[in-house]
């Protein structure tokens, strides 16, 4: 059964695995002018109970033209790393811009998720006993989730 979306919206299916340092676009249903961006930080994640886990961040910015990306930076975010399977690039809401090299300066130092027992842990399932901001979940999410995330910092997108 096919997710029905209420925030963002179907760009184009992406024959591509996503790899590491890959810039990706989506765009939301009420907003088809922008282009925001995410990024695969990691394509070996092991969040929760799944394989294939990349580990993404979202920002807040955006461009008007997909081929004009904006300087990502951590403090952009727009929620937490999360966790992701492989639907959002299969069914078209994130499409591949262009890979780039991942600096250290790209990436929080450290990324920390909670889990269901409220439980610390780093992107490879080792357990952390100090959280660390900005805390994401334990946990994997398909193109449904995505959506449910961004619905609920729609506010942070729209005002920008």
């Amino acid at each position: 059964m096919k997710t029905k979306l209420e925030n963002i919206a179907t760009i184009k299916k992406s024959e591509v695995l996503p790899n590491v340092g890959d810039i990706f676009s989506f765009k939301l249903i009420s907003d088809s002018e922008r282009h925001f961006f995410g990024r695969v930080i990691s394509v070996d994640a092991k969040l929760g109970w799944g394989e294939e886990v990349m580990l993404i961040y979202l920002y807040k910015k955006y461009s008007l033209d997909v081929k004009n990306i904006p300087l990502l930076q951590t403090s952009d975010l727009l929620v937490p790393p999360i966790g992701v399977n492989l639907t959002p690039w299969k069914s078209g809401v994130f499409e591949f811009v262009k890979n780039s090299d991942l600096n250290p300066s790209d990436m929080l130092e450290k990324h920390c998720f909670v889990s269901f027992n409220g439980r610390y842990y780093d992107e490879y399932g080792n357990r952390m006993y100090e959280p660390i901001e900005p805390i994401g979940y334990f946990s994997i999410v398909g193109v449904g989730g995505v959506d449910r995330i961004i619905g609920e910092n729609i506010g942070l997108l729209t005002a920008s």
